[in-house]
């Protein structure tokens, strides 16, 4: 096998390696649902049905409900004008923001909620760490089916005046015992306020409904488990339709932008034929590129470099000269046979010379021979 082929074989197989690997290896991106680690949304995706938006689709209005976590690049006009338009449908659209651009959207579309941006804190209704608030329905409300929801360095929400007479209501409110920690010091510093705090509230908006919530996180892996009340929350606002999530906003990781094209390349090949056929000519090749029968015989012949059943002359020239090129031997011998000429290979003129310098004789290996 000559260097080109070997060069190209083995690329080929680096390149169906390298596919393997990032088939197998899960997204570690924020939010992704194939990531099964603490900020990934793998069981939330299994729980709740949850699947990722085909950015080449538009998803039906009345049957689905769009879930938007964590966006940490702001809102074009153009994707506010989307949203906007699937709202206006009877769209459902739930934000899950804290620290990101959550407000450019809210801001876009008129909606009187904000996400405040400090950290709430709660060092008495919580699950494990004072970071960990729970949030319960208002008294009274009957909102978000009653659930108890867990959070995860969650912030609060603003309420605008004029809200209440636009349609908003609070679904969920931390405790009185929460605080906002201004500072980032960890504790309760005089002036810093005081709970209770909205932390999910809901707006009509023509004839959907508009979500905000002050958590990205409450539906990853690390959350969505401490708890039922996480997911009664969620099928609270979706009831019967679908749940997508729309990943437009967020920046996705160099691996995950590497995968996301390998599987829809792969996703390509069994879409279409054409693709298929093709791969099938280019694997034909590399078969043929690696000679496995070759490759066969020369194993059976003990890893010699001559193949089981090679022409006694090439053997007999190629035991005699070792320091000769083995494939210009095989290569003189076949081109001989073609012309239909019997003589033997022999070396020509005084002291082999030309045969030395045709076969590639290194100095000093075949010295007895030459002799």
């Amino acid at each position: 096998m000559n260097a080109k082929r070997a060069a190209a074989i083995g690329a080929a197989l680096a390149l169906i390696s390298a596919v393997g690997i990032i088939w197998a290896v899960p997204s570690v991106d924020d939010f992704s649902l194939e990531n099964p680690y603490w900020n990934g949304m793998s069981s939330a995706a299994a729980g709740l049905g949850i699947s990722a938006r085909d950015p080449g689709a538009e998803p039906d209005p009345a049957g689905t409900v769009l879930i938007i976590a964590g966006p940490d690049e702001p809102f074009s006009a153009g994707r506010v004008s989307e949203i906007a338009s699937f709202l206006g449908s009877g769209g459902v659209v739930v934000l899950m923001d804290d620290f990101g651009e959550g407000n450019s959207l809210l801001e876009g579309l008129g909606v009187p909620v904000r996400i405040n941006g400090s950290i709430l804190l709660d060092p008495l209704f919580m699950e494990k760490a004072r970071q960990y608030p729970v949030a319960l329905a208002p008294e009274g409300s009957g909102a978000a089916g009653g659930a108890r929801v867990t959070m995860d360095y969650a912030s609060a929400l603003e309420i605008m005046p004029g809200a209440a007479q636009k349609g908003a209501r609070v679904l969920l409110e931390s405790s009185a015992f929460s605080y906002l920690d201004v500072d980032g010091d960890g504790g309760h510093t005089a002036g810093e306020p005081l709970g209770p705090f909205p932390v999910a509230a809901e707006v009509p908006y023509g004839k959907g409904r508009f979500v905000v919530v002050s958590d990205s996180s409450i539906l990853i892996n690390s959350v969505y488990g401490i708890s039922g009340g996480n997911a009664e929350f969620v099928r609270s606002i979706a009831g019967n339709r679908e749940i997508v999530i729309d990943y437009g906003n967020n920046a996705a990781s160099p691996y995950g932008s590497l995968r996301s094209g390998v599987l829809s390349a792969v996703g390509a090949v069994g879409e279409y034929p054409e693709l298929r056929y093709l791969l099938a000519v280019a694997g034909a090749w590399a078969i043929f590129a690696a000679d496995p029968i070759r490759l066969f015989h020369r194993r059976a012949a003990g890893g010699s470099g001559l193949f089981a059943g090679e022409s006694q002359e090439v053997r007999k020239v190629a035991e005699a000269h070792p320091g000769w090129d083995l494939s210009l031997i095989r290569r003189t011998w076949e081109e001989r046979a073609r012309c239909g000429s019997s003589a033997p290979i022999r070396a020509a003129g005084s002291g082999n010379k030309p045969a030395e310098a045709a076969f590639g004789r290194r100095p000093g290996v075949d010295e007895g021979q030459s002799k």
